[in-house]
């Protein structure tokens, strides 16, 4: 068997059209809320329509001090999970397989963003930013990693094919 680009592909339970990925792309489309809006819906049916097997949605934060930039898509609460499902829904329509990629962007939050100084495991200045992260307790990685369960469920909820 000849093995091309547009050969499906098995990834656990699912399967690819194609092997033709598309890595998360950060579109600051979003609203300032982090919810997805018609720009989305459409900017993935246009790049799910070009053949990719799957496409990885930009990095959703699962925390509002983890936030990358003020227009990146949310998945903290469940408001969000409408918007994206409509993204999900025209990936799929499409033929592509949707995959959350779940953010907290750590020291590399953007302080214009979180309203303040970011947080990160250690005090590490960001060297893109500038800026040195508060240091996170226990107690608050604890509440990061419930965070990112809850966001893993609502992208359930939203109809992705994986994490």
């Amino acid at each position: 068997m000849t093995v091309t680009p547009f050969t499906p592909i098995r990834i656990g339970p699912v399967e690819m059209a194609s092997r033709l990925a598309m890595a998360p792309v950060k579109t600051a489309l979003g609203e300032p809320d982090g919810l997805a809006c018609s720009r989305h819906v459409a900017y993935y049916r246009r790049r799910a329509e070009g053949g990719a097997g799957l496409i990885i949605v930009e990095p959703l934060y699962v925390d509002p001090l983890g936030r990358e930039h003020p227009r990146q898509l949310t998945a903290h609460h469940d408001g969000a999970i409408a918007g994206l499902r409509r993204i999900v829904e025209a990936i799929q329509d499409s033929g592509s397989l949707a995959f959350a990629h779940l953010n907290h962007a750590g020291r590399a939050a953007n302080p214009m963003a979180i309203g303040g100084s970011p947080e990160a495991p250690s005090a590490v200045t960001c060297p893109t930013s500038g800026a040195t992260p508060e240091e996170m307790s226990l107690a608050r990685i604890g509440v990061l990693v419930e965070a990112y369960g809850n966001a893993a469920g609502r992208a359930r909820a939203a109809g992705f094919d994986g994490i």
